[in-house]
């Protein structure tokens, strides 16, 4: 929809009419599992427009981000770069190292 003969404003809508320019889904258990688009997703997934208006040609999407804990971003990121032949050692250093990259990306983003 144009909004007074400018840009489009785009909101998400909900199946209770409602329209919102983001929406934030939950597991229902707060523990669970989150599955969009065929892919299961740990933690809270947010989903909001994204893109611009530019010259009158629509650059709009729609863009997920999953909001999740360091442990279960680790958990899923540190498994599969060390086979299970490799010794628990060379595990707990990948997950040291990932833990404190992910750490330092933490806080250098605010």
């Amino acid at each position: 929809s144009r909004n007074d003969g400018a840009e489009p404003h785009y909101a998400i809508a909900l199946p209770d009419g409602r329209r919102a320019p983001r929406i934030d889904l939950r597991p229902r258990d707060g523990a669970g599992e989150i599955e969009l688009a065929g892919r299961r997703y740990a933690g809270e997934l947010s989903i909001d427009i994204a893109g611009d208006f530019e010259d009158g040609v629509d650059q709009t999407y729609l863009r997920a981000t999953n909001e999740l804990g360091v442990e279960h971003y680790l958990a899923g990121v540190v498994g599969p770069e060390i086979s299970a032949r490799e010794a628990m050692a060379a595990l707990e250093a990948q997950a040291i190292a990932a833990r404190t990259y992910a750490l330092f990306r933490m806080s250098r983003s605010g």
